[in-house]
């Protein structure tokens, strides 16, 4: 069994997170994070680089926060901006799938069984599951998230890659973060809002988390 809860354990068995700052730090700092909040703690296999991975399956995260209907808006950011990077087809899992349902399963239980991942991915077609928790969620002003995700080969079972991040707009860091993070993104996105808007959006917020923690997944060149 796995606990989505947890990927970071599994990094810490392959090398922890030093692998991932020493080698991604200066893309992430040019790129994604080069304002005074740390990137995300992440583990990040190389085996990514060699278009092994084409086709990721993004499970809906589990709701650990208790809040619910809210942390939908948290999965589907964490898709997109995935789908953004232009390195993965991001595919969605059917609403009626059995095996997802909130009540009987892996979301309900918050441990999603290795052999559930692989069948899972073999079922939609993809190369690696993306699944994870949302452990702490403060959806509305000062927002507040806290996200770990694991992604999982469906051929071996191996964690390709695996992140933790926690970001919080009452932090003066983050409150800088997000106004680089605005300006530099989804100001180019014609957007009639100012910065003010990610911290009084649950949308918006969980966009600049999820473009946090999917930057992690991206090579330097």
């Amino acid at each position: 069994m796995i606990r989505a809860g947890l990927p970071l354990l599994l990094a810490a068995a392959v090398g922890g997170c030093a692998t991932v700052e020493s080698a991604y730090r200066t893309f992430l700092e040019d790129h994604v994070y080069e304002y005074p909040l740390p990137p995300p703690r992440a583990f990040r296999d190389s085996s990514i680089d060699y278009g092994m991975v084409r086709r990721v399956l993004a499970l809906p995260l589990i709701d650990e926060s208790g809040h619910g209907a809210p942390t939908v808006l948290v999965s589907e950011a964490l898709g997109d901006s995935i789908a953004r990077l232009r390195r993965f087809d991001v595919v969605r899992p059917n609403a009626t799938d059995a095996a997802l349902k909130a009540d009987a399963g892996p979301l309900a239980s918050g441990r999603i069984p290795v052999s559930t991942i692989i069948d899972l991915g073999r079922r939609y077609g993809v190369d690696a599951v993306l699944f994870g928790t949302i452990s702490r969620y403060r959806p509305y002003s000062p927002p507040s998230l806290a996200i770990g995700a694991s992604l999982i080969d469906v051929h071996t079972g191996k964690v390709l890659w695996s992140v933790s991040d926690f970001v919080d707009a009452t932090d003066s860091k983050t409150a800088v973060s997000i106004e680089h993070w605005f300006d530099e993104n989804a100001a180019e996105d014609g957007t009639v809002f100012d910065r003010e808007i990610v911290s009084t959006s649950p949308r918006w917020f969980a966009r600049f988390a999820s473009d946090r923690v999917a930057g992690t997944l991206v090579s330097a060149p």
